[in-house]
Order: C-alpha cells, then sequence, then structure tokens
C-alpha cells in the first residue's frame, strides 16, 4: 500500500518542501498556517490552512476530518512545537512513529532529566518547582546563579538566569501564578560555566548519524543586547567531537526513543568534561537545518521526512560521518523601532562562502524586540575551511548588517 502522509507544518514551506523528498506514488496532506505559505505547492498536493495554528483545536480537527476524507498511513511534524500535538494524533489514528510517552520525554525537561539521572548520563543539577518554595530551596542548595526555564517551552523563550535571592523573589512575582492541578511548568538548573555545544542528526535503526557538534555563541544574548547568536561547526580534529557524539548517543538510549527520530541535542563542555542540557526529537531550529546542510551536503528535513517513510532508506543512502566543509550560522536579532532605512550589502561580502543571507526587515516596518532566540532581523549561513575562518566570515556579516539595518523610535499615530 503507497504511503499517505498528513503534516504539520508550522513554519517555512520554502524551508521544508516536503514533496520534493517523496518516493513516487507517495501522497501528501499538509496542515500549515497562513504565514507559512511562502511557496508555490504542487497541485497534487492538499494544503490545509487553519488561522490560529498554535491556541486553538484547529489542527487536530483538521486532521481527524483528513483522516475521515481518506485515511492517513503516516503523519510528520516539522516544528518542537508540534511534537506532543503529533504524538497524540498517531495515538488516536493508530499511526506509527513517536507516540505521547516517547514525545513527553523529549519536551519535559525535568521527565528527561530525571530519565538521564536514572540511567547515569551526566546533567546539571535540577529540580522541579511545584511551589515557589521549591525554587528558593534548590538555590539554597545549589548556589547562585540559578537558572530556571519553561519545562516545554523552545527557542530559549522563558529562560531567566537569577543571581541573587532578590532576583529570585523577584521572578516569583512577576512569573508565578497559581494553576489547577499539579503541573508546574517550570524547572530550576544548576548554572552551568561552560562552553554550550549543540549536536545535530537523525536517530535511525538504533544509531545517531550525522551527530555533528556545533559550538554555540551567545545564546541569551538577544535579550538583554540585542547582540547575534552565532554558531560554528567543531572541527574533525577537536576532541570534543568524538566524546560529544557518545554522550548524545547514551541520552537518546537513556529515552524512550522511537525507531526513527531527527534530534536536536543541546549539552555543556565544562573544564570537568561534558554535561547533557537537553534533546529533541526534531530537526534543531533557527539555522541549523542550512548550516548542516552546507557542511555535509545533507538536508536534515528530507533526512527525518524519508527515514520515517521509508525504512532503511537512510542505510542505502550512506549518510557521511563528517563534513566536506566548515559551516556555521549567525541571527542578529530584531529591535525596537521603526525601520529607518536597510543598506545594500556590499560586494565584499556578496562571496561564495555566503552560503545563506536573508534580511528579514523592511525600511519603513515597525520593529518589536526579539520574542526569542531565533526572531531575527538578518541570518546568515558561512562556510570554510576551519572553524575560525567561518567564525571570523560570520562576524564581517553580522557587524555589516548591525550597521546597515538603520532603527528610529516608533512613535505610535494617534487617531485622527
Amino acid at each position: 500500500m503507497s504511503a499517505d502522509v498528513l503534516a504539520l507544518v508550522r513554519t517555512s514551506l520554502a524551508d521544508t518542501p516536503l514533496w520534493r523528498w517523496l518516493e513516487p506514488g507517495t501522497r501528501l496532506r499538509i496542515i500549515t498556517q497562513p504565514s507559512a505559505l511562502d511557496a508555490p505547492v504542487p497541485e497534487d498536493v492538499e494544503v490545509i490552512t487553519v488561522t490560529d495554528y498554535d491556541h486553538s483545536a484547529q489542527v487536530e480537527l483538521a486532521a481527524l476530518r483528513a483522516h475521515r476524507i481518506r485515511p492517513v498511513t503516516h503523519l510528520h511534524s516539522v516544528s518542537e512545537w508540534d511534537v506532543l500535538r503529533a504524538a497524540r494524533l498517531r495515538e488516536r489514528l493508530a499511526l506509527p512513529g513517536q507516540h505521547y510517552a516517547s514525545a513527553s520525554a523529549f519536551r519535559d525537561k525535568a521527565l528527561m532529566k530525571e530519565l538521564w539521572q536514572a540511567h547515569g548520563v551526566p546533567a546539571a543539577a535540577h529540580a522541579r518547582v511545584e511551589v515557589p518554595s521549591d525554587l528558593l530551596a534548590f538555590a539554597d542548595r545549589a548556589g547562585y546563579p540559578v537558572v530556571v526555564k519553561p519545562r516545554r517551552a523552545a527557542g530559549s523563550l522563558g529562560v531567566a538566569v537569577l543571581r541573587t535571592p532578590d532576583q529570585v523573589r523577584s521572578w516569583l512575582a512577576q512569573h508565578w501564578a497559581v494553576r489547577d492541578g499539579d503541573f508546574s511548568p517550570w524547572l530550576a538548573e544548576a548554572f552551568v560555566d561552560g562552553q554550550l555545544l549543540q549536536v545535530d542528526g537523525v536517530y535511525d535503526d538504533g544509531q545517531a548519524r550525522i551527530a555533528w557538534p556545533t559550538a554555540i555563541g551567545n545564546l541569551l544574548g538577544w535579550q538583554h543586547e540585542a547582540a547575534p547568536v552565532h554558531a560554528v561547526m567543531l572541527d574533525p580534529e577537536d576532541p570534543a567531537v568524538e566524546a560529544a557524539q557518545a554522550l548524545v548517543h547514551r541520552a537518546l538510549s537513556a529515552l524512550p526513543c522511537p525507531a526513527h527520530t531527527a534530534f536536536h541535542a543541546e549539552l555543556w563542555l565544562t573544564a570537568r568534561g561534558l554535561l547533557m542540557n537537553e534533546i529533541g526529537a526534531r530537526v534543531g531550529g533557527a539555522g541549523t537545518a542550512r548550516m548542516i546542510e552546507a557542511g555535509f551536503g545533507i538536508n536534515l528535513h528530507r533526512a527525518a521526512l524519508r527515514g520515517s517513510l521509508y525504512p532503511g532508506s537512510l542505510l542505502d543512502e550512506k549518510l557521511p560521518t563528517r563534513p566536506h566543509a566548515s559551516a556555521g550560522f549567525a541571527m542578529v536579532p530584531r529591535r525596537a523601532g521603526r525601520v529607518a532605512r536597510v543598506e545594500p550589502m556590499p560586494a565584499s561580502l556578496r562571496r561564495s562562502w555566503l552560503a545563506y543571507c536573508s534580511i528579514r526587515v523592511t525600511a519603513g516596518e515597525a520593529s518589536t524586540p526579539p520574542r526569542n532566540s531565533v526572531d531575527a532581523a538578518a541570518h546568515f549561513v558561512a562556510v570554510g575551511q576551519h572553524s575560525h575562518q567561518v567564525a571570523e566570515r560570520l562576524a564581517r556579516a553580522t557587524d555589516w548588517a548591525r550597521r546597515a539595518i538603520l532603527y528610529e523610535p516608533h512613535v505610535a499615530r494617534s487617531a485622527a
């Protein structure tokens, strides 16, 4: 029987043209939102658009309706925000793939770290914050600074670094609210002084494939300084590469991992070794997919889709184990105000080493502060012979963007 795929695509269809990666005879329907319709879709692909994608029941209702009209054989999701939703739908429709228990372990950071602790996977000290006194008690035990984060958010949304008891009390006064039931959305962690790494790839047939580490810089800088977030793949000879790959494999094995999934892991490289931070069952956001494609020649979204639909296909394709080029990405956050001008890019930057460039603001528009670490005014992917060269090239691109995108204070016009 040929596959009939229903895909939940919250973000850009231009970035995830799923129809290009299917075998002949596979049928595709897509549920998405209007803002994601940024690419032409073939006539034989049905697109179902919902207006309130994130917060309503429209996606689930549209999926159930589509299944009644023509039975679905596979359900695929792209965004981290859809992982739990897709898992519930698979269970409801008796479809293969990741189900809710597995999805919860990848989305709930408290549950994830408790499973790691039970299997001896190293991670920073942590605690669920069920009542306000839990945070105060954890800070007394772990010391300051202490990190507080939502258990199920993404994109560094809601992460706070609290450095004093007064900051803890202030955070509780601003962010804590009494909720029905016994589920608290917060997790406390000990602050880790180290280099943040991410490791991206696909888990298939019990193996983590590609699984290349990338050094992340200034992940939380967007919150206070509007400073660029940047990431550069480690060089193959870096001793942290094999150690990070081995730890991520241990971390995946400790979770109820599905037979096939993309993964995006974060870990800390410290003076005393590696610590897991968190891991998601999806392709990494920001510039991750474009960076991996620039370095490996592999599109992770394609590998995630084909691995789940056509078992064994990734073995046949013999995915590379190391990159053919060094690569990295950078995101320049938006700033508040009106975009007064966007200067043209100079010829000195329009080089082959700039694998991708996207300026995401236009002159005259009102710009708001970034909502998360991937809400960017400019996005770049660069390639080079080694990590230092890539970092230097990204710095040139982001320095230009910060000068070229000019803002002025936005003054709201009063009604006549």
